[in-house]
Parts: structure tokens; C-alpha cells; sequence
């Protein structure tokens, strides 16, 4: 009996203490994923920088403050995703860094809509102005890639790599002959000169 009742204390102990240091280290865990909730933490730079743009992450317009959106379990960190806003701002902050020279662009690929591509490309134009250089690199260029790194004073491409280069283009489906054929007449209220969103059921071509 004595033995059985060492036993249940042995194993009862071992287990509060196991369940001790267990809350511990998902304390740490925690703490050390939500202190990636206030991004990146300014830092001084000294001497000569240039500053590498890697666009790998979607482009959304704005840095998500959520810290378990790119969690990284193995690095217990979130991993930071930069919005479209934050780059731009960056460049700006750039141009007026005398200890940045230049820019590394390194687009491999780009998960984002034309519009976040112009205006990062835009921001890059700006930044051109303080007559630093820009460098693009990328194993593969997209149209919106290449589009992008057009901006750069020079493009490199990995002599293994790629080039999607077929531009781009629109094509649009005209309705006025189709509705005027089955006897249908559009009721169309509009303001304003510019309102295109109509002329496929006013206009043929």
C-alpha cells in the first residue's frame, strides 16, 4: 500500500510540475507572438544601405495587425506582411535617408492587383528623383513584374529564368445589336460625360 501511495504522489507531482512548466512556455509563446502586433520597430542606420523590396507576400493595402495571420510555428513569430501603404511610405522615408543609396527590387512573383503595382511603381518614380539608383531582379517576370521593374534604371534576369511577355489587353462585349434584334430597349439614366459603364447595351463598338 505504502508503495502504491508513493507512486500516485510521484506521478501526481511530476505531473503539476510538468503542467507548470508547460503554462510557462505557452506564456512565452504568446508574448512573444503578440509582440509582433506593433511591427516593425524603427531602427538607426548608419553608413551606406540599400534597401531590399521583396514582394513575395500578397500586397494588401494596409500591414494586417493580426500576429496569427502568418504565424510561423517552428520560428514562434509572425512573420511581417507589409502593406501596399507601408511600402510606399518606406520609399518615401528612403529617398530621404542619406544613408540608403539605392533600391534592390526582387520580384519573382507578384500576388497583387494592377492597381498596387502602380502605385508602388509610382512611389519608386518618386524615389527615383533623389537620384539613387534601382536595381530589379526577379527568376521570373509576370506582366505585372516586368511592369514594375520597368521603373528600375536596370532589369537583370536570372539566365534561367523567364519572361511573360505578352502585355496587356481588353476585350469588351457591345449588346446594342443583340437587344435591338429581340426588340429590347435599355432605360439608361445617366450623369455626367464619363460614365462608360452603360455603352455596351448604347454603343456597337
Amino acid at each position: 500500500m505504502r508503495q502504491f501511495f508513493k507512486f500516485f504522489f510521484a506521478s501526481m507531482l511530476g505531473f503539476i510540475v510538468g503542467s507548470v512548466v508547460l503554462f510557462f512556455l505557452l506564456i512565452l509563446m504568446i508574448a512573444g507572438v503578440v509582440s509582433t502586433m506593433s511591427g516593425p520597430k524603427t531602427m538607426a542606420i548608419h553608413g551606406s544601405h540599400v534597401l531590399k523590396i521583396n514582394l513575395e507576400q500578397p500586397l494588401t493595402e494596409r500591414t494586417p495587425n493580426n500576429p496569427f495571420r502568418n504565424f510561423r510555428a517552428g520560428e514562434i513569430k509572425s512573420q511581417m506582411q507589409p502593406g501596399v501603404y507601408d511600402i510606399v511610405e518606406d520609399l518615401d522615408k528612403a529617398a530621404n535617408d542619406k544613408n540608403i543609396k539605392g533600391i534592390y527590387l526582387n520580384i519573382t512573383d507578384i500576388d497583387g492587383g494592377i492597381s498596387s503595382v502602380e502605385e508602388i511603381r509610382n512611389a519608386i518614380l518618386k524615389f527615383k528623383k533623389s537620384k539613387k539608383f534601382v536595381i530589379a531582379y526577379s527568376e521570373y517576370y509576370s506582366n505585372k513584374g516586368y511592369y514594375l521593374a520597368s521603373a528600375a534604371d536596370k532589369v537583370y534576369l536570372n539566365p534561367e529564368g523567364e519572361l511573360d511577355f505578352r502585355g496587356y489587353a481588353t476585350q469588351l462585349m457591345f449588346l446594342k445589336g443583340m437587344l435591338e434584334k429581340v426588340g429590347v430597349e435599355p432605360q439608361i439614366i445617366r450623369h455626367g460625360k464619363f460614365k462608360s459603364a452603360v455603352e455596351p447595351l448604347t454603343e456597337e463598338k
